[in-house]
């Protein structure tokens, strides 16, 4: 992230020179709010590209600033942002093909050349393009598929620009899946490794893999979220919410952004395992991340049970025993059937993962107790993510029968049913000592054990 001293100054010195809110300091030169200064750093960092419908004429506003990326762009360089300014992190410039790779070879420490190679340049599919689709006879032809999920040929720096927000979000989630893929490993040897096996089952998962692979995935998640514009937009007001917890009925406040990553997060950890065992080409397994399997019989390979109780400390031992019960039978294997084999039939797009994420994030139903002001937000951002994927189905010509965004919008009530039991599962793991010094996961996932 950028820094500059100068922006160490009182809050509420002025007024944003971009939408009109509140401003915080001077970024980029520029007196200006958080959300403006975040936004033009994306946008910038990322070289991305935006389009107005209105011919570059959309009023900016703090009530309308997310409406039109182009113009909102616009009014950033028309008030004086420096382009100039704005410090591209390392990882983000090597990812997305910005570096001189020859550079990395120069220099003393030549001699790590080949490692520092093979790490900064991964292995990993392109975002989706036009080229793709024009290529394609049918949806279920080869090479299609092959670009769908599960491809791993070509480096995401060979990739076209795109100006469309699905493939922009497509080509965050290629950077993300890499770092994931790094942050899982504690050695350069594994990271390597990792690389050479990626897909491969290494072992059958226990809990303490499932624990892995969800504080990767929460960190990846903040990530995530700093990319949606409207959720800087969203009021810090305070939601009464109604819990059950082993006490009984718990009434209390809680912060309206909390609580939809508190609402998202168990959809965001499931649909990201789902995701990356269809990568991967398993339809009858369910792959985490870190290289661990579930499937049927996992249970009944040499009496697994004894390997999740090896201590006794006031009943934990029985309830660590619960949620591997949990996770290798149904209902939480019905995944396997309900939504891998048929999300792999459909041949879900990267798009289309992230649309489903979206609509996942601003369910306007499950977020339907929001203060107002906040509630508007979440309805615009769950309209436009609807458009969003329609105007890409357009693009690309994907859905020509008019049928395929009703069978993709079929897959959010099966996706919430089974994060739920996801969560049932997620809500004994606290209380684990590999859960302890993250108690940031334990509130969003397990909100009844933190109350």
């Amino acid at each position: 992230m950028y820094f500059n001293p100068n922006e160490l100054v009182e809050p509420g010195i002025g007024l944003c020179s971009v939408c009109g809110d509140r401003a915080d300091g001077y970024h980029y030169g520029v007196l200006s709010c958080r959300g403006c200064n975040a936004f033009f750093r994306r946008a910038v960092a990322f070289n991305l590209q935006f389009h107005c419908r209105r011919e570059g004429h959309c009023e900016i506003n703090k009530n309308a600033r997310c409406a039109c990326r182009y113009c909102r762009l616009q009014k950033c360089c028309d008030v004086g942002m420096d382009r100039s300014a704005v410090q591209i992190r390392r990882e983000v410039k090597d990812l997305l093909g910005l570096t001189n790779p020859v550079k990395n070879n120069s220099g003393p420490q030549s001699s790590h050349s080949a490692d520092s190679s093979t790490i900064s340049q991964p292995s990993i599919s392109p975002f989706l393009s036009a080229k793709v689709f024009d290529s394609a006879k049918s949806l279920d032809s080869p090479q299609l598929k092959s670009r769908f999920l599960g491809s791993m040929s070509s480096s995401l720096a060979n990739s076209p620009q795109v100006a469309h927000p699905l493939d922009r979000f497509v080509e965050w989630y290629f950077c993300q899946r890499y770092r994931r893929s790094s942050m899982l490993c504690s050695t350069v040897e594994q990271i390597l490794l990792c690389s050479q096996q990626r897909g491969q089952q290494q072992k059958m998962a226990t809990i303490d893999d499932l624990c892995q692979v969800n504080k990767v995935q929460m960190v990846l998640l903040f990530e995530w979220i700093e990319q949606l514009d409207e959720f800087e937009t969203l009021a810090h007001s305070l939601d009464k919410v109604l819990w059950f917890n082993s006490t009984g009925l718990w009434e209390g406040e809680i912060d309206s952004r909390i609580r939809l990553l508190r609402t998202f997060a168990p959809k965001y950890l499931l649909l990201d395992i789902l995701i990356y065992t269809l990568e991967q080409g398993f339809t009858d397994y369910i792959l985490l991340p870190n290289g661990s399997y579930i499937h049927r019989q996992s249970l009944y390979c040499g009496n697994q049970q004894s390997t999740y109780v090896n201590y006794e400390n006031g009943g934990k031992e029985l309830r660590k025993l619960k949620a591997a019960e949990m996770m290798f039978n149904d209902p939480f294997l019905s995944i396997i059937e309900e939504l891998i084999q048929t999300m792999a039939e459909f041949g879900l797009t990267f798009g289309e993962l992230i649309s489903l994420r979206l609509l996942l994030f601003w369910d306007i139903y499950e977020n339907s107790n929001v203060s107002p002001g906040n509630a508007q937000i979440v309805e615009n951002a769950s309209k436009r993510a609807l458009n969003d994927l329609q105007s890409w189905y357009e693009i690309h010509s994907l859905d020509i029968r008019g049928d395929r965004m009703d069978n993709l919008l079929g897959f959010l009530p099966v996706i919430k049913k089974f994060s739920k039991t996801l969560s049932s599962i997620t809500s004994l793991i606290p209380e684990f000592n590999t859960m302890y010094e993250w108690q940031f996961i334990a509130d969003l996932l397990c909100p009844s054990s933190t109350s």
